[in-house]
């Protein structure tokens, strides 16, 4: 069993994940997570998940480092993108769902599936220097943050690695 551990990694005003270990029971790793972009938090820290199941949505998220360029998306209004991107325009015309599966549009998507994140929405779009965050805790007030491109997916990758060390220490 480990000790309590906690961790941030990125900067709170940009983008970060915070991330609190609390009990380990193998394979399981049991304790705290969310996002913080802008200062805001993104996810329920106070609740309790599986924390071992981010293996489960990393790979996917770092997989797309490098290949979230979209230069309409990047330019476009927060709340149309948002609107794209978070499935509701498949809901009106299926048109979307076509060209969401041609162009990938899944590769914007920087949310974890774990229950503490249910109900938010976290896109990550690139232009060729730049990076955007468009993003939603409740689905309905729509927040966008830009930044230098790769801040994010560097707060990712430091995760993974942090993380995966920490695992194979316990497991």
């Amino acid at each position: 069993m480990m000790n309590e551990y906690s961790k941030l990694i990125g900067k709170k005003d940009l983008f970060a994940i915070q991330f609190k270990i609390e009990e380990v029971r193998n394979p399981y790793i049991w304790g705290h997570i969310c996002y913080w972009i802008n200062s805001m938090m993104i996810g329920n820290f106070e609740s309790v998940t599986i924390l071992s199941d981010v293996f489960i949505f990393l790979p996917h998220i770092i997989y797309d480092n490098g290949n979230r360029e979209h230069e309409s998306f990047y330019k476009m209004d927060k709340d149309k993108v948002f609107y794209l991107l978070s499935g509701q325009a498949f809901l009106n015309n299926h048109k979307y769902e076509e060209i969401a599966l041609t162009e990938t549009w899944a590769r914007f998507s920087i949310e974890m599936g774990l229950d503490v994140f249910v109900g938010t929405v976290v896109k990550l779009i690139e232009d060729k220097d730049n990076a955007r965050i468009i993003f939603s805790s409740d689905g309905k007030e729509v927040y966008d943050l830009y930044l230098k491109k790769g801040n994010v997916e560097d707060v990712f990758t430091c995760f993974s690695v942090q993380f995966n060390a920490i695992y194979d220490s316990i497991s």
